[in-house]
């Protein structure tokens, strides 16, 4: 029982390690948490804008609502 609650507890710290939620702010200037990863994959969205990776892209078009597509990867 020890040994699974100290394995349960490793994964956990480790999960957190590689996570974290990201606020960003919606349109109303309220804060909109997403879950993105600390990854520098920059892509560049069909706005003109580089994000760190397609993560906060994701995050950007829940928070605000917008439809900003992935137009490659890489910097704008």
């Amino acid at each position: 029982m020890a040994k699974s609650m100290l394995i349960v507890a490793f994964l956990l710290v480790a999960c957190m390690m590689f996570m974290h939620v990201s606020a960003f702010t919606d349109e109303a200037g309220n804060n909109c948490p997403c879950a993105t990863t600390d990854d520098l994959r920059w892509v560049c969205g069909s706005d003109g804008v580089s994000y760190p990776n397609a993560a906060h892209l994701n995050c950007e078009n829940k928070c605000k609502r917008s439809n900003i597509e992935l137009k490659h990867e890489g910097k704008c």
